[in-house]
């Protein structure tokens, strides 16, 4: 089969004798690595126009990374007004402006209207991600009144994801007990205070809970859960949108389940651990919460500057 080396990363890439075109076009960079918006590949605006962005998902961390990806066309290109469209193509079509971006993840109940310009979400994030720039939330947190005697700095949050959508991604009964029996043994030790549940998800079919845990699911907004998050000893899940807002809000983050390593959660200074689905992860889970929990009590607890991350 025919090949060539991506420009960007160096990996070789094999492709079907007749896909020549396509890769031509995408300059022989890996799938990957392919952006458009990153590397401006189409006629600048001018200012004073008119950008639409199209839908990019349905998900919390599809948003948060279209967001990103706006907040960053719109930082290299000043003055130009951005349009953020989260309905359909034919709601798109009828908004009318100068220029339609269109994410490879709007679905296929929504089809590209003509003339747009195609473009790989996780791959303009991830290349803004290495030029320096993060993922930030597009609200501000907000505080929420906990119990008295409640410190967060030993505090972990905990989303237990259990959403209709995308069932194979929600936490079974067995992942929750595994994660909950770690939690306790970090009690017993003196490690943690409490654990947090939060998130709109569903209650499991388990019905037992850790004696030292808070359960507010279903209780706090997307800024409260942002303005916890960012405070407590760190927040695990299994891959969700929380984890990306964890992660944004500047707190510290433990994730497992990934499918794709591009839609794991992103942040600087080691804030993040993702764990890619695997048959042990377990072993890996509890490995990387004893790291992280180390390092935390290493170092001192230190909440972010206010302006630093919002």
């Amino acid at each position: 089969m025919p090949s060539y080396t991506c420009t960007i990363c160096g990996n070789k890439v094999t492709y079907p004798a007749g896909d020549e075109v396509l890769h031509h076009e995408r300059h022989y960079e890996c799938a990957l690595c392919y952006t458009v918006i990153h590397s401006r590949r189409f006629p600048k605006p001018a200012p004073g126009s008119t950008v639409m962005f199209g839908p990019a998902g349905p998900g919390i961390g599809d948003y948060l990374f279209k967001n990103f990806v706006m907040a960053q066309f719109s930082r290299i290109h000043p003055g130009v007004e951005i349009l953020n469209v989260t309905g359909t193509a034919r709601i798109a079509s009828k908004i009318g402006a100068d220029r339609v971006f269109w994410a490879d993840n709007a679905g296929p109940l929504n089809p590209a209207p003509a003339g747009a310009i195609p473009y790989i979400l996780t791959n303009e994030v991830h290349a803004f991600v290495k030029d320096g720039y993060w993922p930030r939330l597009w609200f501000d947190p907000q505080e929420y009144d906990l119990p008295r005697g409640v410190d967060l700095r030993n505090s972990v949050v905990v989303n237990l994801r259990n959403i209709p959508r995308c069932d194979p991604k929600n936490v079974t009964d067995l992942e929750a007990d595994n994660l909950y029996k770690i939690l306790v043994h970090l009690k017993a030790r003196g490690e943690v205070d409490r654990i947090i549940l939060m998130g709109n998800d569903a209650p499991l079919s388990m019905t037992w809970l850790p004696e030292f845990a808070l359960d507010l699911r279903n209780k706090l907004t997307l800024p409260e859960i942002a303005w916890l998050c960012r405070r407590s000893l760190f927040t695990v899940g299994k891959d969700s949108g929380i984890l990306h807002i964890a992660a944004a809000a500047g707190g510290y983050v433990i994730g497992w389940g990934y499918k794709v390593s591009q839609w794991r959660p992103l942040a600087p200074e080691r804030r993040v651990t993702a764990i890619m689905e695997h048959p042990s992860y377990k072993h890996k889970l509890a490995e990387a919460i004893e790291i992280l929990v180390t390092r935390r009590r290493i170092c001192k607890v230190q909440y972010l500057p206010e302006g630093l991350t919002r």
